[in-house]
């Protein structure tokens, strides 16, 4: 009798709950009200903190020709290119010089993303730790004067900044903003979060670069449209070159918009860059026998590549995914969803080498950048994850650590790379710490990798980011496979076990600035 009562106390609990999700929650601006508002203050607690700015981008004095001009996406013509808080979209553009006015870098910026009552919340009051995320990342009017908050002219660096020595200066670029926190990848209005404080956020990452997208072809219903300074764009539709970039979270979106962002465009020469993203291929977490320990008793309970796939398919059912209507690769959705395996889009390790008649499903020629260090991606390979889970080397062996994540990421960005019917052509870890590449100076012009490489490591000299991927661009049929190593044994040899961690040396000898 007590074991039925709780089974219907369990369902009806739950239908409660889906039934309040269900129901349209006030979004989460009107439940906190604007950033620096006595009631915001007063909702969100100690910690909370006030944008300053931009994020990531900061003012351009417009007598310079560094700036990315701002363009504010109407939403008469696009409803639902907005940001979580229903605020406009918005992109920036700067145009291209001479010969290479023609040729385009369209780049989604990255910010991590919010999937739950805590997050988003924690988001939306800037207290999100040492994320610099605040509701700059879900707004672009954020103190709701009606005034877009964001520069008129921005400066950004990395691959946008005009110097002697990028040889990318003098193409077009198009930097999306990003205010979805949704990875480029919702599509839906009013996606509830319920907890302490019950409201909604739009998610629409995908639509917002829709419009964008339809604005650069000029397929908009006013296609005489100019940036907010009043400057006229040319036409994407006459690109020679379109390269598109993402970092962190915005690579995420990268790779899953890219073919569809490309479709319109077939006599562009094509190409993706990723930067400050991957997950683990599967043969990785396989062959280093992966486990996830779920309780916190330091014995792994499943293997991680299993655990993983489970998740991903939970998050298609009920979960994120289903809630925020998430696009994925167009050609791996037509194949996989049928057979129930959306799993099988969701990685970048398998969506990179899943392949269809012979064919990737990725199509577009693929880079990737990723630091062998990245504090950021290797958070969840060092110290757990905040709901106790924890990575394991082996069922009952040990934790895994920053130095498993070297390894683990080296070996998946071989494998990526080797691989002949893959679409990634080019390869660049560096170890320096650095999180983002594409969009900060330093490790885009300045990182070098070390110059003694094992041969199975590398063939090429060291170079920086920007180097790598210029080489690759122009030189199709060379090697592009830069990797850097303190390792003592060989990560591309099948099932070994990590029993010899590296050497940690962020920002040390093997970074040179």
């Amino acid at each position: 009798m007590t074991s039925d009562f709780f089974k219907i106390f369990s369902i009806t609990t739950m239908l409660l709950f889906s039934a309040l999700a269900a129901q349209a929650q006030p979004n989460i601006s009107t439940v906190f009200g604007p950033p620096g508002t006595a009631g915001w203050g007063a909702m969100c607690g100690a910690g909370a903190s006030v944008p300053g700015g931009a994020s990531q981008l900061s003012a351009c004095n417009p007598a310079t020709s560094n700036c990315l001009l701002r363009v504010t996406i109407p939403t008469a013509d696009f409803p639902n290119a907005v940001c979580n808080d229903g605020t406009p979209g918005v992109f920036y553009v700067r145009p291209g010089v001479g010969a290479d006015a023609d040729k385009w870098i369209v780049h989604t910026q990255g910010g991590g993303r919010c999937a739950d009552n805590q997050s988003c919340q924690e988001r939306w009051c800037g207290q999100q730790g040492a994320l610099p995320y605040q509701a700059n990342k879900m707004s672009t009017d954020w103190n709701a004067d009606g005034v877009i908050d964001l520069p008129m002219f921005a400066d950004a660096g990395g691959q946008f900044n005009i110097s002697p020595s990028n040889d990318f200066s003098d193409w077009t670029h198009v930097w999306a903003n990003y205010c979805s926190s949704d990875s480029w990848m919702g599509r839906a209005n009013n996606v509830s979060y319920l907890g302490a404080n019950n409201f909604s956020i739009h998610q629409q990452g995908h639509n917002i670069l829709e419009a964008m997208r339809s604005m650069l072809r000029k397929t908009n219903p006013n296609p005489a449209w100019t940036t907010d300074c009043g400057t006229t764009v040319a036409n994407l539709d006459t690109a020679t070159d379109v390269m598109f970039t993402g970092t962190s979270a915005g690579a995420k979106g990268a790779l899953q918009n890219v073919d569809w962002f490309m479709a319109p465009l077939p006599a562009a020469n094509k190409s993706l860059v990723l930067d400050a993203n991957l997950d683990m291929t599967d043969s990785a977490l396989v062959n280093n026998n992966i486990w996830i320990d779920e309780d916190g008793d330091l014995i792994g309970d499943q293997l991680y590549y299993s655990k993983r796939i489970t998740m991903s398919l939970d998050s298609w059912s009920t979960g994120w995914n289903f809630d925020v209507d998430a696009f994925v690769d167009e050609s791996c959705r037509a194949v996989y969803e049928p057979m129930g395996r959306l799993d099988r889009c969701s990685y970048f390790g398998p969506l990179l080498t899943l392949r269809y008649g012979g064919v990737p499903l990725l199509e577009t020629e693929t880079f990737i950048r990723l630091d062998l260090e990245d504090g950021v991606v290797d958070k969840k390979w060092d110290g757990g994850w905040p709901t106790g889970e924890r990575l394991m080397v082996g069922q009952f062996g040990r934790v895994t650590t920053e130095d498993d994540f070297t390894v683990l990421a080296r070996e998946s960005l071989e494998q990526l790379y080797t691989d002949p019917l893959n679409s990634v052509t080019g390869i660049f870890g560096p170890r320096c710490g650095q999180h983002v590449g594409l969009e900060a100076n330093i490790p885009f012009g300045l990182h070098t990798t070390p110059d003694t490489m094992p041969a199975w490591v590398a063939v090429s000299a060291a170079q920086n980011a920007h180097d790598a991927i210029w080489d690759w661009y122009t030189n199709p049929l060379g090697v592009h496979r830069t990797l850097d190593t303190g390792d003592v044994g060989d990560p591309t040899l099948q099932n070994h076990p990590i029993f010899d961690p590296v050497t940690q040396f962020s920002a040390g000898p093997a970074c040179q600035y």
